[in-house]
């Protein structure tokens, strides 16, 4: 399909996975050998009058710098309480990738959190944030789409400054946009049960067991710059 039609259907697929609660995504920085079908090519698309995408991912250390309580264990007291830093064995990151068409541009914002919402009943993402990410990436805030690995190693919200360094990578992420080849693949896994409200496990209910992958890579060096997967 062509450029714009691709990019779409990108946030269209997005946003219909979102409505249905079932979109797990994760952006990685690559190195990642993907067999995939390019469905845009930077520098020259095929189609007359197309244009072709560009591609930067950036990312910024969310990693609290203060005993937090860990999101998710409601009850369990001082056993979710990680004290700074004596229990802290890695670093949280947020990670953003922005792609842009010509036209518009989208602006993918994953955290390492256990829910990434500015509507949630305890707010994790600031609306300004939202707004500086798409200041910064000169596009609409219904551009910028929100994911989380759904971490209960981390807190619930953002602080300011972690804020500020999500705000600081979006710049940087813009800035640094290149043309990018595009690839997509799709694959069943044999993985996948629904889970009710009580957190019981139905299987009968419907689930999606097919993973979607989508590799960015430099259209010059042929590096990769992200995946995204759901």
């Amino acid at each position: 399909r062509t450029v714009n039609q691709f990019f779409r259907a990108l946030k269209e697929v997005y946003i219909m996975s979102k409505r249905l609660r079932s979109f797990m995504v994760a952006v990685m920085m690559a190195g990642v050998s993907l067999s995939a079908a390019a469905c845009g090519e930077g520098g020259t698309d095929s189609v007359k009058g197309e244009k072709t995408f560009r591609v930067a991912m950036a990312k910024a250390d969310i990693t609290p710098k203060k005993s937090v309580y860990l999101e998710g264990y409601e009850g369990h007291g001082d056993a979710s309480f990680a004290i700074y830093p004596d229990n802290f064995t890695s670093d949280l990151m947020a990670r953003i990738l922005v792609v842009d068409n010509g036209d518009d541009r989208l602006v993918f914002l994953n955290l390492e959190l256990a829910i990434s919402d500015v509507d949630f009943h305890v707010r994790s993402v600031s609306k300004s944030l939202i707004e500086r990410i798409a200041s910064a990436c000169h596009t609409a805030t219904d551009n910028v789409l929100l994911s989380n690995t759904h971490n209960h190693h981390a807190p619930m919200t953002l602080s300011e400054p972690q804020e500020d360094n999500i705000a600081a990578a979006a710049e940087e992420a813009y800035k640094n946009l290149v043309p990018a080849s595009i690839g997509i693949s799709t694959v069943n896994t044999a993985f996948g049960i629904s889970r009710g409200s009580n957190y019981t496990m139905d299987e009968k209910k419907p689930y999606d067991n097919v993973m979607t992958v989508i590799r960015f890579e430099d259209a010059k060096s042929k590096k990769p710059i992200g995946l995204v997967y759901s």
